[in-house]
């Protein structure tokens, strides 16, 4: 039997192969797009040690977008110019601390250092245990003749421990678009979220560090003048900003798109408002108001607007809401502190009244654990919710309000009508106290007229109804196909879980055996334990050991 031929392997590649037109178009879907693409990252630098034909192509996707400035400067101490050690800064915690010693660099290495960061297009959130000297970035800038680093450069988003300029000024060049700013521990969103959660606003005036970022703003932003997004993050503690020329400086950015503030970035002035309506393109907004008068100005206003997110305090002026009015918002978020009765009504009748393309609707309020007596309030259904009845075509609603208010005048037959007049919810988070008892009939209300509901969360349904002998057991209920996650916060009168399992699986088939990890908003900031019920109810259900595992875990929001 003749032997078989070894396997005979052409002498030259394809010449598809070579192509450098398909090489960047295959290597394009390579790139970074978060910091966790690690695998591709290791793809493309495997692929451009390949041939000299896959190098460039290979290496310009590499180097496209990065995780931090952190690559760069490894790329500068392997020629060098730097040297990079660990060096433990707290216990647990390894930060990568550049050296102050700054050797000599030959002209090649200097020009091979260039030729790799000019590809970089997108720099990536970076590690935050990388900390530079300032004498680094004052070398670098002398070297480069004040140029910018990444001539190229078009997505930044900055890490710093504190409001020092000199590192986002080498980074910052005239052809960048979108620029987000994380000073402190902006980046920690739990942790920020709670600092502002238990500590005042008027209590942030008396304990904010000397180290106002209008210098930091107003530098970087005279050098990138045709951002289209801009998105400032800081911690709490942080001087707001004070220098109306950071304003201006601001409003002079006229193809900005979204423009994002932080609460700690605080407008106390209405002028500024008035500087900020010279944006007319924009579309998505995000802005924190403390304002202690409002005199109404002769405004355009924002005509553009798809999204909004107001940061209010109390006594809100119903003008100032005017001045926001846009007849293409589709998604409103709007946060108070400590909010009066008052204020939910002025938002409520706004949005039902100037915002009829509304799609999502998100009103939340932060209240201590400092509360007393006097802050309990009684809303009235009629005042607060039913003007967003009005609102047929919302998809998403959130109202949370502070534990110690009570809704009076609502209960089984309020939800009922909400779910008549809300057809196409797709998410709905009442984390609100009725003062009438609200029973597993509102539940099917939402499962009869809500065909689309897919994310539902209530507070203190009353479940004592249902037990074994319950008639409501051997009823024929809907069955609801698309709520995929339910939560309800210290629900009551769960006396036979078993019981309440077996309904809520003939009612919502799909629904998803999980329950959160963490306690709801309203609860969290006292402490309260408000998933114990519920724990009882999905440890009953059948096949309660393999929880699934595409279930929503957070409130879902319109984004469009």
């Amino acid at each position: 039997m003749p032997a078989t031929s070894p396997l005979q392997l052409p002498s030259r590649p394809h010449r598809a192969i070579l192509s450098v037109d398909i090489l960047h178009e295959v290597f394009y879907h390579l790139r970074m797009q978060t910091v966790l693409d690690r695998e591709n990252c290791a793809t493309l630098a495997r692929a451009a040690r390949v041939c000299s034909t896959f190098y460039q192509p290979a290496v310009s996707s590499l180097w496209w977008a990065i995780p931090g400035i952190g690559p760069a400067l490894r790329l500068l101490a392997y020629h060098s110019l730097l040297s990079l050690f660990p060096r433990p800064a707290y216990p647990q915690i390894h930060r990568f601390e550049a050296s102050t010693h700054i050797a000599t660099i030959t002209s090649e290495d200097w020009d091979r250092f260039l030729w790799y960061v000019a590809r970089t297009r997108v720099i990536l959130r970076g590690s935050s245990t990388c900390r530079v000297p300032p004498n680094i970035f004052v070398y670098l800038s002398y070297k480069l003749n004040c140029r910018p680093l990444f001539p190229n450069l078009r997505e930044l988003e900055w890490d710093s421990l504190s409001a020092e300029h000199l590192g986002l000024v080498l980074l910052v060049s005239p052809t960048l678009r979108k620029l987000k700013i994380n000073i402190g521990c902006a980046h920690n969103e739990l942790r920020h979220r709670d600092i502002r959660m238990r500590v005042p606003p008027e209590s942030l005036e008396q304990v904010r560090g000397p180290q106002p970022i209008d210098h930091l703003l107003q530098t970087a932003l005279s050098r990138c003048r045709d951002l289209s997004y801009l998105e400032v993050c800081t911690y709490p503690f942080m001087s707001p900003l004070s220098d109306p020329h950071t304003w201006k400086c601001i409003s002079k950015l006229q193809h900005l798109r979204i423009l994002g503030l932080d609460p700690a970035c605080v407008i106390t002035d209405s002028t500024v408002l008035q500087d900020l309506d010279s944006l007319t393109g924009l579309t998505k907004l995000h802005l924190a108001l403390r304002l202690r008068s409002y005199v109404p100005q002769s405004m355009r206003g924002f005509l553009d607007l798809s999204y909004l997110n107001l940061d209010l305090a109390n006594d809100v002026d119903a003008d100032l809401l005017q001045a926001f009015t846009s007849p293409g918002i589709r998604t409103l978020t709007v946060t108070f502190w400590a909010p009066a009765m008052l204020d939910l009504v002025k938002v409520t009748n706004w949005a039902s009244a100037s915002l009829k393309q509304l799609r999502t609707l998100y009103i939340e309020s932060y209240i201590g654990p400092e509360v007393t007596a006097a802050t309990f309030q009684y809303v009235g259904f009629e005042a607060v919710i039913s003007p967003i009845l009005n609102c047929g075509a919302l998809e998403n609603l959130c109202l949370h309000l502070p534990i110690a208010w009570s809704v009076t005048g609502a209960g089984d037959a309020e939800l009922d009508m909400l779910a008549r007049n809300l057809p196409r919810l797709r998410c709905l988070s009442l984390l609100i106290r009725f003062s009438n008892a609200v029973t597993p009939e509102s539940l099917v209300s939402f499962a009869s007229h809500c065909p689309n509901l897919a994310y539902l969360r209530l507070r203190l349904v009353n479940f004592a109804s249902l037990t074994a002998a319950s008639p409501m057991l051997d009823t024929v209920l809907p069955r609801h196909r698309a709520l995929l996650c339910l939560e309800i916060c210290s629900p009551q009168g769960v006396e036979d879980p078993k019981a309440c399992a077996v309904f809520l699986q003939r009612l919502f088939p799909r629904l998803a055996v999980r329950t959160p990890k963490r306690m709801c908003p309203v609860c969290f900031p006292f402490g309260i334990d408000c998933k114990g019920g519920m724990d009882a109810i999905y440890q009953a259900f059948e096949g309660a050991s393999a929880p699934s595992q595409n279930t929503p875990t957070r409130v879902l929001r319109d984004r469009r």
